[in-house]
Order: C-alpha cells, then structure tokens, then sequence
C-alpha cells in the first residue's frame, strides 16, 4: 500500500467528461476508434460493438492443419 506521501506526489490525472470520443491510434493514424466516458469509464462504442477487428472465416477446403496455422498467423 502507499504512503500518504506517495499518494501526495502521484499526478492527478484529469478525469474525462462523459460522453464520445474518437481516438487515433499512435501508431497507425489511418485508424481511429470510438469510445464512450460514463462515470469516468471507457467503454466501448457503440454500445455491443467489437473494439477489434474479427478473425478470418476458416477456409473448410483447407486441411485443419493449415487452417490452425492460417488463424494462429493472423
């Protein structure tokens, strides 16, 4: 646990008022993804969207070798 001295010099980081944000990835600034702030959390936006892009569909003409390696690839 921290000291009160430690908690006394930690910076105070500013809470985001609710609502939306679009944030820009750092490292790929083609890509922007959407966030909402309630209470003070993030959550994904819209509301029972993925944050991440979903996985290829498996190819059933490939043999379940390839298609194992093809999904740990990606």
């Amino acid at each position: 646990m921290a000291s009160a001295a430690q908690l006394a010099a930690r910076p105070v980081v500013p809470r985001l008022p609710g609502g939306t944000y679009a944030v820009r990835d750092p490292h790929d600034p083609e890509v922007t993804t959407l966030w909402r702030v309630d209470g003070g959390e993030l959550f994904p936006w819209p509301l029972r969207q993925r944050c991440a892009p979903r996985p290829p569909k498996a190819d059933t003409s490939l043999p379940p070798e390839e298609r194992r390696a093809r999904r740990e690839r990606w």
